[in-house]
């Protein structure tokens, strides 16, 4: 019986702790995510309503959708690749970010449109809409630049 307690302190006390640092912080999680830092530094997002995600649709220039979360270390690995990029292709292509953990619905339906199960998920679509590639996990600057010339 005392193996019991003491495995149920060693895992429910840190993360206690944990949930009681995040609630009593002051600060969201979402709005601590690289990205959203970076890239609004470089000026490079022109759009974060989730609204246009929902469905994939036609637009003026193609989209790359970017899927992470603030605590994924992956994620905040491609997101200091894209800084690299994303001045290349601001202008003709828009950059997008959603965050899966956020609760929003918006970002819930996004996840359930795009089949999304693994982050960091790029989404690269063209024009017409059509997704031309869908990239789970890590990607180089180069690998990312072979994408974006794709739809470009």
């Amino acid at each position: 019986m005392k193996n019991w307690i003491i495995v149920l302190l060693i895992f429910t006390v840190p993360l206690a702790v944990f949930a009681w640092l995040e609630t009593n912080s002051g600060k969201s999680v979402a709005k601590e995510t690289v990205t959203s830092e970076t890239v609004a530094k470089n000026d490079a997002v022109e759009g974060t309503s989730l609204a246009k995600h929902t469905n994939p649709v036609t637009t003026a220039k193609p989209r790359v959708l970017k899927f992470s979360s603030p605590m994924c270390s992956d994620c905040k690995k491609v997101s200091g690749e894209m800084v690299k990029v994303v001045p290349d292709y601001k202008d003709a292509i828009t950059f997008e970010e959603v965050n899966v953990t956020d609760g929003t619905k918006e970002s819930a339906a996004a996840v359930k449109d795009y089949k999304v199960t693994v982050v960091p998920t790029l989404i690269f679509i063209a024009k017409d809409g059509k997704i031309v590639r869908k990239a789970e996990g890590f990607l180089t600057e180069s690998e990312i630049r072979t994408h974006l010339d794709t739809i470009k």
